[in-house]
């Protein structure tokens, strides 16, 4: 879904809302749902961790653009990690070189980039991959 993220004009009433804002440990991006999950359309996708029966889990929230003012949909995508870490590719600066950040809150452009990455308790066996995911780069 990240990689669908892209810079468009904000549904009304969604104007404040940049097309990705990031932080640390928590993500927000507009983006399309597979047409075959048979929603379709732009979405306000948030990755996040949120504590359900006393445990971290990641979970993902979706809330469709067209203002929908119900509560968003949930998923839980993993439970009982210990964090979340998410960071963020910027452009070149004036040496050309490209930084990773710990937030985004650009209106104007995208990260190169999105790292994601789950750590999980001492002596949990379980082991996730940092992702790297490119959102699109509109021309």
């Amino acid at each position: 879904l990240i990689s669908q993220a892209a810079i468009t004009d904000p549904a009304p009433g969604a104007e404040d809302l940049l097309p990705l804002a990031g932080q640390g440990a928590a993500l927000d991006f507009w983006g399309n749902i597979p047409p075959y999950l048979g929603l379709g359309g732009r979405y306000r996708f948030s990755l996040r961790v949120e504590e359900i029966d006393d445990v971290p889990a990641l979970v993902m929230l979706w809330r469709p653009q067209r203002g929908d003012v119900n509560a968003p949909d949930r998923s839980v995508l993993l439970r009982g990690i210990e964090a979340l870490e998410i960071g963020y590719l910027g452009a070149p600066d004036e040496s050309g070189r490209r930084n990773w950040q710990d937030q985004w809150e650009q209106d104007d452009a995208l990260p190169a980039l999105v790292s994601i990455a789950v750590r999980f308790p001492a002596g949990d066996g379980r082991v996730w991959p940092r992702l790297a995911i490119a959102p699109r780069q509109m021309p």
